[in-house]
């Protein structure tokens, strides 16, 4: 069907007709709604017909189910996959059937996905959730973080407009987005105040403190008004970051020479690009609205520094763990202040226990 054009009676045309060979025997024992499954259980019916849905689609999972995939289907788009995905869901059949033909599909044609653009990933983001590929979705959330320009959100290239992700999969990139660009300001400006600068005032404080500012100028952070429209990689890629560069202040004390040499800019510019591993699958799934004992596999590698145990997504650091709290946020805030309260109060005990 053709969703872009309507007929006269307010629907979509139908751009072509194909039909389709089955085994009635697969169709039945496929696992799907009732609905579908009872299209093929009439023995005195040998025809059945699906619209609403595209032929590229259509033909994917017959493929599948029927164990007869050839190599056309691995030269489809993402667009055809979303129709397939869609399909899918409509019919509920079990997605899991789909995963080892995407695996083959994305490795032949993206590879390891870092060529991918920005457009492209925002494409990526739900099959890769809904497939449930731990690898690929790690890799398109934290590439949309460090690419995204202004508010990060999905692109659904298709009529199944129900298919997205949960909004707060897009939050948690947003949020992982700004932490970094707040980090990055507070490595490069903290020390950018006055008394801070140069505690000692030297004579070469000013003069310092404007050759300072001059380079950071060249990292893009500024202005900062438009800031939020520029992406984290364009700022860890600025001449400013790259190669730090300064004018020598004849005179400058110790403490301004060393803010200007910038060692502290290339460690932010380190520390940034290894800030996280993207969302991680696993802590998601374990952190999500549950009852009884509230996220406790979720909470356990915290407590055991452990930040990856048993996901699949091995070796994820800590800011990745905490991103992929898909719970309430008030409910990470107050068991993060518990735990800060914690360490301050044994902090407080052990130099009290010395003290005596």
């Amino acid at each position: 069907m053709d969703y872009k054009a309507w007929d006269g009676n307010g629907g979509h045309p139908h751009l072509q007709t194909v039909l389709f060979k089955v085994s009635r025997q697969v169709m039945t024992q496929n696992p799907c709604s009732d609905q579908f499954k009872g299209r093929f259980t009439n023995p005195n019916s040998n025809r059945t017909s699906i619209d609403k849905d595209t032929i590229v689609g259509v033909r994917l999972w017959l493929r599948i189910i029927h164990g007869t995939i050839t190599p056309d289907p691995y030269q489809l788009s993402v667009e055809d996959l979303w129709n397939a995905l869609g399909f899918g869901q409509r019919w509920e059949f079990h997605l899991e059937k789909m995963q080892g033909w995407y695996d083959t599909w994305f490795g032949q044609s993206f590879g390891s996905g870092h060529s991918l653009d920005y457009d492209d990933l925002r494409e990526h983001l739900f099959p890769s959730y809904a497939l449930n590929r731990y690898r690929q979705f790690a890799m398109v959330t934290r590439k949309l973080s460090y690419l995204g320009r202004g508010h990060i959100e999905e692109h659904n290239p298709t009529h199944y407009r129900h298919l997205h992700v949960p909004a707060r999969v897009i939050d948690q990139i947003n949020a992982a987005k700004g932490s970094m660009r707040s980090r990055l300001n507070e490595a490069l400006l903290d020390c950018a105040r006055p008394k801070t600068f140069c505690p000692q005032q030297c004579s070469k404080n000013a003069e310092s403190l404007r050759t300072y500012l001059d380079g950071v100028s060249a990292t893009c952070i500024w202005p900062f008004s438009t800031q939020h429209r520029v992406a984290i990689q364009t700022i860890i890629d600025s001449p400013g970051l790259v190669n730090w560069t300064y004018t020598k202040v004849i005179g400058a004390c110790i403490t301004c020479e060393r803010h200007l040499r910038g060692h502290h800019v290339k460690k932010a510019k380190e520390r940034i690009e290894d800030y996280w591993n993207g969302l991680c699958l696993d802590c998601m799934n374990n952190s999500k609205t549950k009852t009884g004992s509230i996220h406790e596999d979720y909470w356990l590698h915290n407590s055991l520094h452990q930040w990856s145990k048993g996901c699949r997504l091995a070796g994820h650091s800590r800011n990745t763990w905490y991103h992929s709290f898909m719970g309430r946020h008030e409910v990470m805030e107050d068991y993060l202040e518990k735990q800060r309260n914690r360490e301050n109060n044994n902090q407080q005990s052990s130099h009290s226990n010395g003290d005596s």
